[in-house]
């Protein structure tokens, strides 16, 4: 009996090559942006993507200061945290934080909560301007919708 010689290709972190991207955020909307590059980061656009490695690339985002949010968020949306002592809970809004902290909210929100998703955040770099310091690594302009 013949039997099929198809057999599954299984990825490992040596077979795995990252590139440089340049995204532009400017009028782009928060949420639906960077939901596009939690995608990127964790490799879901590549033909060899494995869940359980870090195979996504790695983003360089400018002008996140131009970016926004749907509706009246900029405003409304609450972050939450907790200093751990009695009475330590804080509030802050985006309009009271950096652009560059709040998109990095979004996207980590977006990201596996695990040890996997921790070191896939380290792979985007936010700038709040156009100007950045990564040409070194010559990135590639991606248009992102």
């Amino acid at each position: 009996m013949q039997s099929l010689s198809f057999k599954t290709k299984h990825v490992s972190g040596k077979d795995i090559f990252q590139d440089w991207i340049e995204v532009d955020a400017s009028e782009k909307i928060i949420g639906r942006f960077c939901s596009q590059i939690a995608n990127r980061l964790m490799g879901k656009h590549r033909v060899d993507y494995a869940p359980y490695l870090e195979c996504g690339d790695k983003i360089i985002i400018v002008n996140a200061e131009k970016a926004k949010f749907a509706s009246n968020k900029f405003e409304n949306k609450k972050y939450i945290r907790h200093t751990g002592y009695p009475g330590g809970q804080r509030i802050s809004t985006p309009s009271s934080l950096a652009p560059e902290i709040v998109m990095k909210k979004a996207i980590k929100g977006m990201l596996p909560k695990n040890k996997l998703g921790a070191k896939i955040l380290r792979n985007v770099y936010v700038f709040k301007s156009s100007t950045h310091n990564m040409e070194a690594q010559k990135p590639v302009k991606v248009i992102i919708e």
